[in-house]
Parts: C-alpha cells; sequence; structure tokens
C-alpha cells in the first residue's frame, strides 16, 4: 500500500496556546505507507490516516493574538487566511482604508497597503502566474496589488469610475476555462437604480486584461453587496450568485449563468431570487441529500434555501428552527460544516449591526445538527462566547486535529481565532480542490457534497478546501471531484476515513 505525507507549508507553535497551528498545504510526493490508503491515481495525492488517542467532546477557547483596535466602524471588515513568512497570517482592514497581512504566530504585521478610499472588499489570488500573492482591491474603484508583502509590491489602478456609484464586489474567476483569472466588477449606485451594473475583464495570464464588457441589461442588477463563485448547475463550469442589499425595494438576488462559451448572463432564479436585504451567502449540504443548499444572511433573519431535487431551493429557515432576529440584528457571514463530525452538517451566523456612534455588541451564532432537519443554538456550549461585531467566518483546521478551527472578521478590531480542542470519536475527511469544485464523499450508506470554495463567504476567503464529517463510517467508498473545466474524476476506495486529501488536474 502507498500513501502521500503531508507536506506542510507551516506549522509552527502558535503563541501562547501550547498547541501546534498548521495549515496543510502542498502534499508530498508519493511515499511507502502501511496506512492502508489504495495507489492514488494522477491528479491525487492521500495523506496518512490521523487516528484519534483521546476523543474530547468538540469545544473552541478563543487564541486571538494580540488585537489590533484601530479599526474603528469598518463596515465590511474583509480578511483572507494565507501563508505568510512565519506561518499562517491573515491580511485584513485596518482603519478603513489599509490591508495589513499579521502573523497568527507572532502577530507581528508582515505586510501592508494604503488607499485613498474605504476597503469593501478585496480577493487573493495569483493573477499573473509568478507564485506571489496579489491581491484584487474594491474600493470606490478597483486596485490590482501586485506581489502583496514582497520586495516587488506595487500597486495599480484597475479602473477609475466609469459610472456613478461604487464598486462594491470583485469576483474573481476563470470565465471561460482557458486558465487566466477573469475578474467581474459588481457596481452599488445607492442613489438610484439606473446606473448600477456589471463588467467582466478578461485576464491574459501576464497581469494584463482586455477591455471590460459590459454583462446584462438595464435592470438586472441590484444593491450588490456580495457574490459567491459557484457551479450552481453542476455544468463544470462556474456562475455567480449574487447577493443584492434592499432587495424589496429595488432587485432580489440574482443567478449568473456561464454559458460554457466565456459568456455570463442573468439567469432563472432557481428559487434562490430571494428579494431581501441580503448580506452575505455561503453553500453547503445541510440536508445530506448530495445537493448544494445555500444560506442567506439578512437584515434581521436568516435564509436556508434547500436544494428540492428538480434544479429549485424552497426556504426551511423556520422548519429548521432559525428565528428572527432583533430589528437591529443582521446575518453576515455564514458557513455550513460539520463542527463535531457527526455526519450532519451545521451552522455558523456571524450578526452584527451596522457602525454607529454606540455600536451594538452581537455575537457569533452557532447551530448544531443533533439530529436531521433541526438546528439548535450551542454557541455557548461549544466556547464561541466572544461578543462583539463579527461579520465573515472561514472553517479550517488550523491546528491539525480533525476539526474545524474558526477565523472571524470583526466590524470593530481584529480578526479572532477561535481553536478546537482534542479530536472527536468520529470519523473526519479534509478535501482541497479547485476552486469552485464539487466534491462529493460516499461513506456509510450517504453521498454528501460540498463546495470547495477560496472566498466560501462574506468577508473571508482563503485555500479551496473542504471539510467532512463522517461520524461512524469506517470507510470510504469513493471521493468525487466535479471542477470547472474538468472531467469528472473519481477516486475509488476503499479508504480509511481521518486524512487529509487533494486532487488538482494532472
Amino acid at each position: 500500500m502507498r500513501a502521500a505525507a503531508w507536506n506542510w507549508i507551516f506549522g509552527l507553535p502558535l503563541l501562547g496556546c501550547g498547541s501546534t497551528l498548521a495549515i496543510p498545504g502542498g502534499l508530498g510526493a508519493l511515499e511507502a505507507s502501511d496506512t492502508g490508503a489504495p495507489p492514488a491515481p494522477a491528479g491525487w495525492l492521500i495523506g496518512d490516516e490521523e487516528p484519534c488517542a483521546a476523543p474530547v467532546s468538540p469545544a473552541w477557547r478563543d487564541a486571538s493574538p494580540t488585537v489590533m483596535p484601530e479599526r474603528s466602524g469598518d463596515h465590511d471588515a474583509p480578511m483572507a487566511l494565507v501563508a505568510g513568512p512565519a506561518g499562517p497570517s491573515v491580511v485584513h482592514t485596518v482603519d478603513l482604508r489599509g490591508l495589513v497581512q499579521r502573523s497568527l504566530t507572532t502577530s507581528a504585521v508582515e505586510a501592508s497597503v494604503q488607499f485613498a478610499m474605504p476597503v469593501h472588499a478585496f480577493r487573493t489570488a495569483d493573477l499573473d502566474g509568478d507564485g506571489l500573492l496579489d491581491l484584487v482591491v474594491a474600493t470606490d474603484e478597483v486596485y490590482l496589488v501586485w506581489g502583496f508583502g514582497s520586495p516587488s509590491q506595487r500597486t495599480e489602478l484597475l479602473r477609475g469610475v466609469v459610472r456613478p456609484g461604487e464598486v462594491n464586489k470583485v469576483a474573481v474567476l476563470d470565465v471561460d476555462d482557458d486558465g487566466p483569472l477573469d475578474l467581474v466588477t459588481l457596481t452599488t449606485d445607492h442613489a438610484g437604480q439606473a446606473d448600477m451594473g456589471a463588467e467582466l475583464w478578461r485576464g491574459a495570464g501576464d497581469g494584463t486584461f482586455a477591455a471590460p464588457r459590459t454583462l446584462g441589461q438595464a435592470g438586472d442588477w441590484g444593491q450588490v453587496f456580495d457574490a459567491r463563485v459557484v457551479d450552481l448547475d453542476g455544468d463544470h463550469d462556474l456562475d455567480l450568485y449574487v447577493c443584492n442589499d434592499d432587495g424589496e425595494r429595488v432587485v432580489g438576488n440574482k443567478v449568473v449563468e456561464n454559458d460554457g462559451k466565456g459568456g455570463l448572463a442573468v439567469g432563472e432564479g432557481q428559487g434562490l431570487d430571494i428579494a431581501v436585504s441580503c448580506m452575505g451567502s455561503t453553500f453547503g449540504d445541510l440536508n445530506a441529500d448530495g445537493e448544494l443548499d445555500a444560506w442567506v444572511g439578512a437584515l434581521d433573519r436568516q435564509h436556508l434555501l434547500l436544494a428540492d431535487g428538480r434544479g429549485g431551493h424552497y426556504d426551511a429557515a423556520a422548519a429548521w428552527g432559525l428565528l428572527p432576529f432583533a430589528p437591529h440584528q443582521m446575518a453576515w457571514g455564514g458557513a455550513m460544516v460539520d463542527l463535531d463530525n457527526n455526519g450532519l452538517e451545521d451552522l455558523l451566523t456571524a450578526t452584527s449591526d451596522f457602525p454607529g456612534a454606540v455600536p451594538v455588541a452581537l455575537p457569533l451564532l452557532a447551530f448544531l445538527q443533533d439530529q436531521p432537519g433541526h438546528l439548535r443554538p450551542a454557541e455557548t456550549e461549544l466556547g464561541l462566547v466572544a461578543v462583539s461585531a463579527p461579520r465573515g467566518v472561514l472553517a479550517r483546521d488550523l491546528n491539525a486535529d480533525g476539526l474545524v478551527d474558526l477565523l472571524v472578521s470583526d466590524m470593530l478590531r481584529s480578526p479572532w481565532l477561535f481553536l478546537s480542542e482534542g479530536c472527536s470519536e468520529e470519523a473526519w475527511l479534509e478535501v482541497s480542490a479547485p476552486d469552485g469544485a464539487w466534491v462529493r464523499v460516499e461513506a456509510g450508506g450517504r453521498t454528501r457534497v460540498a463546495l470547495a470554495s477560496a472566498e466560501p463567504t462574506f468577508s473571508a476567503a482563503g485555500s479551496p478546501v473542504v471539510h467532512f464529517g463522517l461520524g461512524a463510517a469506517e470507510e470510504i467508498d469513493a471521493i468525487v471531484i466535479e471542477a470547472p473545466g474538468q472531467p469528472t474524476t473519481r477516486l475509488e476506495g476503499p479508504l480509511s476515513p481521518r486524512r487529509r486529501v487533494a486532487w488538482s488536474a494532472p
């Protein structure tokens, strides 16, 4: 038998907590192993089995590095988890107009950049293929920061403001499956609807972009607040799910379909086109039926849009026990992920208010799915009791114990870091896959699906890694990757769980 040993990009002791903070990066070459993994076909890398010697009940503790409180009423509070020179780092906004990269192990600031206007959103990506981290930053205009944190760092204005308003979001995706990443800029005009729109910038892969092409027609776009890159129809082409604020008055959320020929156009709503004051969204398989469901965070409530098996979705929030909030409480970022590895996805909801003279402290909510079809509040028992102004939440196994850890952005301070304490009795699997890929796992007589996303929810970005809780399953029958621009690939078992697997196009 053979398996791949992990080659960690970084794995250093976290300052002051006595545990190891490590983010799985590239996998090493295949090595001889007796872990029970079958030979891996081209493109697949299989990590060693990681048994749990002393299972504990899942709980999390605040392991946040030194707080940087310079932020004051940051409306969006975007963040991204990246590899820094001393280990894992987080890039986040500070004093509204700046971005800093700071180490999660030492709290040291490793890189920074300043803009003339407040930062609404940003994405990390290697746009020119030189191996360095680039930033796509949406202020009222769009900036490209090439080689962020490197000696060659430089900032370039992508565009001036062509139409009145502000660029509230830039989606990064390969629209035409030609390799280079493209950009979709989404403009909001809070004074009215007439000038709102979207433009597609095709990337050449060398750091240049063709002249933009306007997308859609008048009235297609609303008060764009956020957008997800996701293959909504399972055809291996990347689509967009556009989240619109003030949807009841202007235009509701939109499904923007890829025509498979490099074009994007507003399509059928699929039951996702709800008209709400949308703040953010995320995708997962909450009811474990092998189809992607959507969560939408909005003013005073959250919406749970479950796939109906016929290409549509229906709102099951009330049926699953998700009640409305107080009028000033809003749901921003969210995550559908199995926190306790019992085989049923749970829900994390970042709630907070708008910036104001007297900020209202509101929590990160956690809902456990102990039994199929019902979510119960559990943030207190899980140790997620920090109360502040959370915006985005990113779930990744940072300390390599088989349970996800949580990085949470905050409107009023630097991001929170919650580390899980101990491993679980239940089985799990972690899969790294291309951005936008559907990852299916067949185990225990059930097929689960997850979306591998480099930006899974509002204000939170990181490597496209998905975590599956497998409960009492002792064997994985197959792992299936449906990646953009690629034929479906399948890793056949049997494969024991409690391990990390990666796939990339060979």
